[in-house]
């Protein structure tokens, strides 16, 4: 079964966390800044007993994880059949949801410079930005040690961002989870 924003919510406080594995970074996206770049992950991810497994995919995935990288912009762009982006290691950046010119749902991790907010935000011709979701609220709140991460769930009329504080390096564990943002697209 998919994993949606909801289950997310009830059924990953105070369990494990497992993540994928770092994916290898492609090229500068069109038309925007340097710092703009593909760096994505297809993924499976599942709410269990032992926690929130996101595990790589070795197809098709479910979703997409786009890793943090200083000074870049990492962007991922679901196909169909997924329906939601993980993205980790926040401590002030944003995470911004656009649409490509044919209709693809794209979203990236904007570390937190001036130059790679204007790069991300000086979108080509016929994109659209839908979203930027702000990790800077958490951060300040938590403490800037990357231990916010992310899940953006796509639908055909909502954007639901899901904020998840955690913490250990050795044996992670999910300490809150929320709902920050729906958005009705």
């Amino acid at each position: 079964m998919p994993i949606t924003a909801d289950g997310l919510i009830t059924n990953a406080p105070g369990k494990g966390i497992t993540t994928p594995s770092a994916p290898i970074a492609g090229a500068q996206v069109a038309g925007f800044g340097a710092s703009v770049v593909f760096n994505q992950k297809k993924v499976t991810a599942a709410v269990g007993p032992g926690g929130l497994a996101i595990a790589d995919a070795q197809a098709n995935g479910t979703g997409v994880y786009v890793p943090a990288t200083p000074d870049q912009c990492n962007v991922g762009k679901l196909s169909a059949g997924e329906n939601f982006f993980y993205s980790d290691q926040f401590g002030g950046c944003d995470f911004t949801v656009l649409q490509d010119p044919t209709g693809n749902w794209v979203g990236s991790h904007v570390f937190s410079s001036d130059a790679c907010r204007n790069d991300i935000a000086a979108i080509p011709a016929n994109w659209q930005t839908i979203y930027t979701w702000r990790s800077l609220p958490y951060a300040k709140k938590y403490g800037m040690s990357g231990s916010i991460a992310m899940c953006c769930f796509v639908s055909a009329t909502h954007l639901k961002f899901v904020m998840l504080r955690v913490s250990g390096s050795l044996t992670p564990t999910v300490n809150e989870v929320v709902l920050s943002a729906s958005i009705q697209i």
